[in-house]
């Protein structure tokens, strides 16, 4: 290949390279030439090298090779790739952290928010619950029926946050790396969450309902 029209602007391709992200980790790898530095020289460069000595051993061998080579030459920084890698996803690392953070407290306020709803209101059917018990329903029976009222409720909501979610699924994948706004496993487990606290928040205080004397049930205010 040529990148002139000159007989003497052939360059031979001797071998293929692997994909490689030379920008970020965050942008997909794109078309890369590795030219001999003789052939296409630049003001500055960077060298890879792979040992298995500690980060001080290698700088300090790395400087004395590169003036072996010419005295002039100057070696500006000298870091482990791992370092490099660190720096290249620092800010969205923090802006992930942040998000993170911020989707734990949503969670945990939804999670304090349903328990306490559907307790409180299956604590105010206590009433009802020592009637059935009365007229002759099984706990079991109205333990499972309390259960289930809740349930639907629970569904019914998580079903319109996750449709309001999937809507806002644009503007979220803006701050995502590798992972889509529709990640299946994220919205299993955060449904599996919330209905597991709607099932506890009816279960327990149905229970403890269906356990009270019916009479001091009737005698409720």
């Amino acid at each position: 290949m040529r990148f002139g029209d000159s007989a003497d602007d052939w360059i031979t391709i001797v071998g293929v390279a692997g994909d490689s992200r030379n920008i970020g980790l965050k942008d997909p790898p794109t078309p890369v030439l590795y030219l001999p530095y003789d052939t296409f020289p630049l003001a500055f460069m960077s060298i890879a090298v792979r040992s298995t000595a500690g980060p001080g051993v290698v700088a300090s061998t790395a400087r004395r090779e590169a003036k072996n080579i010419d005295p002039d030459i100057g070696i500006d920084r000298i870091m482990p790739l791992s370092d490099v890698v660190h720096e290249s996803v620092a800010e969205p690392r923090f802006r992930t952290l942040l998000l993170s953070a911020f989707a734990v407290i949503a969670l945990v306020l939804a999670a304090v928010g349903i328990f306490g709803l559907i307790s409180f209101t299956v604590a105010q059917r206590t009433r009802e619950i020592g009637i059935r018990i009365a007229l002759g329903a099984r706990p079991d029976q109205v333990v499972g029926s309390v259960v289930r009222e809740g349930l639907v409720l629970a569904g019914a909501g998580l079903a319109l946050g996750i449709a309001g979610s999937l809507a806002a699924t644009r503007v979220l994948e803006t701050f995502l790396y590798d992972v889509h706004g529709t990640d299946p496993l994220t919205y299993a487990a955060v449904a599996v969450v919330l209905i597991g606290v709607a099932l506890t928040a009816t279960y327990i205080p149905s229970r403890r309902a269906a356990r009270v004397d019916p009479v001091h049930a009737l005698r409720a205010e």
